[in-house]
């Protein structure tokens, strides 16, 4: 082993309002202090409850997944896991979330986008 997943950091136009987005989603603490970098306009982090940490890094040319086009791919997406797939949608839609695949009937998962256009998606558990 060569090391740790220390965090995921994903590039947006606003890094505090992503990091408000996915803690509606997830929970956990925004911009917590931590001796690994700095926090600013450029920067803004989620330190989650169940450990993992999201940052968030301004990209001033940031151009946002098409998904589901390949010349503008999702580049990763991440899997949320909910008890309840209709609750979950309108939870996200209300934090700023958008519907790009509702899975058709029977389907275990939803595919969502966030407020700078990662795709991720509703899980069924």
């Amino acid at each position: 082993m060569i090391g740790n997943l220390q965090c995921v950091v994903l590039d947006c136009p606003e890094p505090a309002v992503l990091a408000e987005f996915y803690r509606g989603l997830l929970g956990g603490e925004v911009d917590r202090p931590d001796r690994r970098w700095t926090l600013n306009e450029q920067w803004s982090t989620l330190h989650t409850d169940t450990g993992l940490v999201f940052c968030f890094q301004q990209a001033d040319d940031f151009r946002a997944p098409a998904w589901p086009d390949p010349e503008r791919p999702q580049q990763f997406h991440l899997d949320v896991g909910v008890d309840d797939l209709d609750e979950a949608q309108a939870a996200a839609v209300t934090l700023g979330a958008t519907l790009l695949d509702a899975g058709g009937q029977g389907r275990i998962w939803r595919i969502m986008a966030d407020p700078a256009g990662h795709p991720f998606c509703l899980v069924w558990e």
